[in-house]
This record gives C-alpha cells, sequence and structure tokens, in this order.
C-alpha cells in the first residue's frame, strides 16, 4: 500500500478548465476479465476435456514491485485523466505528509499547555499546583 495524497492541484487540459484547478486522485484497478472476450473462449474450449495445461504458464517474474497508475478526476467534471507515478515522487508525498503530522503535534501541544496554564491561573489552589506542575513538566 502506497501513502498518496487524497486531493492534487494539477493542469486541467479540457476546454472548460484550461487551469490548474483540485483533482480527485484515486488508484487505478483494472477491470474484471470479460468471459464473452474471443481469447477466453479460444483458451476455455483448448483447455476443456482430458490432457492437462495446454499453453503454457509464465513463471519467470522480473520485477518485485509496479509502479501505481493515478487516475485524476477534476471535481466539475466525470472525465478521469492517468498518470504514472515514479517511485521519486512516492517518497516525496511520504516525507509531506510525515512534516504534517508533525506540525499538527505540535499544534496540539501548545493547546494543552494553554488548557493547563489557563486551568493552574484560574484554581489558585496549593494541591492543585503541584499536580498542574507535574503536567506541565511531562509536555
Amino acid at each position: 500500500m502506497v501513502n498518496v495524497p487524497k486531493t492534487k492541484k494539477t493542469y486541467c487540459k479540457s476546454k472548460e478548465c484550461r487551469k490548474h484547478t483540485l483533482h480527485k486522485v484515486t488508484q487505478y484497478k483494472k477491470g474484471k476479465d470479460s468471459l464473452a472476450a474471443q481469447g477466453k473462449r479460444r483458451y476455455d474450449r483448448k483447455q476443456s476435456g482430458y490432457g492437462g495445461q495446454t499453453k503454457p504458464v509464465f513463471h519467470k517474474k522480473a520485477k518485485t514491485t509496479k509502479k501505481i497508475v493515478l487516475r485524476l478526476q477534476t471535481r466539475l467534471q466525470a472525465r478521469f485523466t492517468t498518470s504514472d507515478q515514479g517511485a521519486s515522487t512516492l517518497r516525496l508525498v511520504e516525507t509531506r505528509r510525515g512534516k504534517e503530522h508533525l506540525c499538527f503535534k505540535r499544534v496540539i501541544h501548545g493547546i494543552l499547555l494553554c488548557l493547563l496554564y489557563f486551568i493552574w491561573s484560574s484554581l489558585n489552589l496549593q494541591d492543585c499546583n503541584g499536580i498542574l506542575l507535574n503536567l506541565l513538566s511531562f509536555f
């Protein structure tokens, strides 16, 4: 599984847009094979009866991973555009996500400190001071 952003701002080639707009990003997936296709009918006919496997089965796989194909859909239209995603771009996405997560943690940390200070200043009780100071030292 690859971390990919849910939306991406990129150029839209349609006649209505022709500018950078927000696109919804989904991963391309292969459709279900049709049983009515000529090759499948021929293969099934050849396989039927006695005689075992009639066609060669491919075993020599060279690559361990595949590059994913992303489908970009504009918010205004139902049209899709596909783009191959390289490994370097995927790493960029992951690091960017990590940085956003760190920023979010810092914001929460600041909010918690403000809340604790507000509680500490409003109560002004001797027994609560020790507890709140312990909490502040934890953060």
